[in-house]
């Protein structure tokens, strides 16, 4: 509790690595098994291997989960001369290899990495956290998201691959000014706006199925729903026709600004409003409170009102 961990270097866990112990991996075989960091700071550390895997900026959890609250992860970093960069440098600031928890955390400026927020094939729950301005891979996630959930958070101004990974459930976030789109492939997003991002708002690949529940996707550049994580807005894969359509997509009283004029590739409508089953989703302004100070807030007139 209150602790500072500031320019530490080391080849697993910058600044903390709880690896292999046979005490550790008892103590972790189920979810209350969780090392617990309780207002403390991470700043400036790096993982660093000369070959081989850098793991954890800050912080490596090898053998049990974590929990961190009111924690502040900035300026962390892994660094590996491995071929393979990706799977070298995993966890920016933190890998954690069991069921874990983040709570009111800020990760601020951490790069290089795998996932700048990493779960190691575990499900992880992120809420009340504040993600910016981040450079890694990805922000939250890894292979095993099914139960995974990140509610309460706010993104802004990363520049990453992509936000969470596929699959993924979001709740109550804000996604704004970042540099790429949010991946719908799979996952279930709920109360999430998704505005002003210098990129398509979200994308899909027509792996899995998604939900889009209570969302607003508008004025994101390059297009508000795409095919891809470019700026081709308008285009799908060709795994999506008009007839699998309804398989993919479920809508829920949401607002994606440009979804009346989706297209498939051969000029057919791509009709993604028509998958709300109660036809209470729209194609509209939202008419935010002020959007150049960043209040998303819906003003009183605002068509997103009680859809």
């Amino acid at each position: 509790t209150r602790c500072r961990f500031v320019a530490c270097k080391a080849g697993e866990g910058g600044a903390v690595a709880l690896m292999a112990d046979a005490a550790l991996s008892a103590f972790a075989s189920d979810r209350s098994g969780a090392c617990a960091f309780v207002d403390c700071e991470f700043e400036g550390n790096e993982a660093v291997q000369a070959g081989g895997s850098a793991n954890g900026g800050a912080l490596a959890a090898t053998q049990c989960g974590v929990f961190a609250e009111s924690c502040c992860f900035k300026g962390n970093w892994t660094t590996s001369t491995e071929a393979s960069p990706s799977g070298a440098r995993r966890g920016a600031a933190v890998e954690a290899a069991k069921y874990s928890v983040f709570a009111n955390c800020v990760f601020d400026g951490n790069g290089s990495g795998h996932r700048a927020l990493l779960n190691g094939g575990n499900p992880v729950r992120v809420t009340g956290c504040v993600f910016r301005n981040n450079t890694s891979d990805s922000l939250v996630g890894d292979d095993n998201t099914a139960e995974s959930l990140v509610e309460n958070c706010v993104f802004t101004n990363n520049a990453c691959t992509s936000a969470v990974y596929a699959g993924m459930r979001l709740r109550n976030c804000l996604y704004a000014d970042n540099a790429m789109p949010l991946n719908l492939d799979g996952s279930v997003f709920e109360n999430v706006t998704v505005v002003s991002n210098r990129c398509p708002g979200v994308y899909l690949n027509a792996t899995a199925a998604f939900t889009l529940a209570n969302c607003i996707v508008a004025y994101n550049q390059g297009g508000d729903i795409s095919n891809s994580r470019g700026n081709d807005n308008f285009r799908w894969l060709k795994t999506i026709t008009a007839e699998t359509l309804p398989t993919y997509a479920t809508l829920m009283n949401s607002c994606v600004q440009g979804a009346s004029a989706l297209k498939f590739d051969d000029g057919t409508p791509f009709d993604l409003l028509g998958q709300d089953a109660d036809g209470k989703s729209i194609d509209a302004k939202p008419r935010f409170v002020d959007p150049k100070r960043n209040d998303w807030r819906l003003k009183r007139r605002s068509p997103c009102r009680d859809t």
